[in-house]
């Protein structure tokens, strides 16, 4: 990452509660890196995506959500807070199952659009999935409450 950062000048954006940590684990001033927060709007060319802030996978983790040529909100690339039936791993160092459940809650009412199309970090289960499936059976459901989320969580 440090060779893309500092020798490419491949710009970073990182969540502004995470940006000393990253610096410090890919080995560049924290001065390269390009902060981020809830409600931001990152470009990326003709691309935009606006920030939703969801810890629980980190305390600094993100869903992007891209609006198209029309301006509506269609994809949503959702990297370690929703895979498809599942969520990011919550045993990490800085992890939170209850941030998670908050962060799930959040999603649920703010990603209304149910043929939005949700991007996971990772293929686990699936590349790609959308928010009725999620309602439908992952833990966008509705049915999921805080009670049901810790106990299947253990905690």
């Amino acid at each position: 990452m440090r060779h893309w950062v500092e020798d490419r000048k491949v710009p970073a954006w990182i969540h502004n509660i995470e940006l000393d940590q990253a610096a410090a684990q890919i080995g560049v001033d924290v001065a390269t890196l390009t902060p981020y927060a809830e409600g931001d709007v990152v470009a990326v060319g003709a691309v935009s995506m606006r920030v939703i802030h969801t810890p629980g996978h980190s305390p600094g983790s993100s869903v992007l959500v891209v609006k198209g040529a029309s301006g509506a909100e269609r994809n949503a690339i959702t990297g370690d807070t929703i895979f498809a039936g599942s969520c990011g791993r919550l045993d990490l160092p800085g992890s939170s199952k209850s941030d998670m459940f908050d962060s799930l809650l959040k999603l649920r009412a703010e990603l209304g659009d149910e043929t939005m199309d949700l991007w996971p970090g990772h293929a686990y289960g699936a590349e790609q999935t959308t928010v009725a499936d999620e309602k439908r059976g992952g833990f966008l459901q509705p049915e999921l409450t805080r009670e049901r989320w810790h106990a299947m969580m253990g905690s």
